[in-house]
């Protein structure tokens, strides 16, 4: 699934000259204990590829809450 987004954004942004944000794809597991790779900290937004209902909501939003930015952006 991350390979296929980053083909995407790859054929959107290639040869584009308009200024554009930077993009990164991690993969991160909430449930298993460990915190998110530190690169993917201070993100300006989240995007998740989850169905919801597999994941507790509270650990969904621990999780995305440790991955944003913590002035907000």
């Amino acid at each position: 699934m991350l390979d296929i987004a980053r083909q995407r954004c790859s054929v959107i942004t290639t040869g584009n000259t308009a200024p554009i944000l930077s993009t990164g794809f991690h993969v991160f597991d909430a449930l298993s204990g460990a915190g998110p790779p530190v690169e993917a900290c201070g993100a300006e937004g989240v995007l998740s590829t989850l169905v919801l209902e597999h994941l507790p909501l509270a650990i969904f939003f621990e999780s995305v809450k440790k991955l944003l930015k913590k002035e907000g952006g």
